[in-house]
């Protein structure tokens, strides 16, 4: 999600088997989020170091749980 400054908001989705790795990085008060899904390198900047932790923390915790797949009763 990227909000932006003119056009409003930009959000992109992701699912977890398309994330090959997740990696932060900070600075002085920020840090910066990069996201390898497929081909590419999602950058996500100006993440509070708390959160970016927290947030790869959790991405990866749902990365490596197994693939399951619901039936629906309908």
């Amino acid at each position: 999600m990227d909000k932006e400054f003119m056009y409003g908001l930009k959000v992109e989705d992701f699912s977890y088997s398309k994330i090959s790795s997740i990696q932060y990085e900070t600075a002085f008060l920020l840090a910066s989020i990069d996201i390898q899904v497929t081909d590419d390198i999602v950058e996500i900047d100006g993440v509070g170091k708390y959160h970016a932790e927290l947030f790869c923390e959790k991405v990866r915790e749902f990365m490596s749980r197994p693939e399951t797949h619901f039936q629906s009763k309908f």
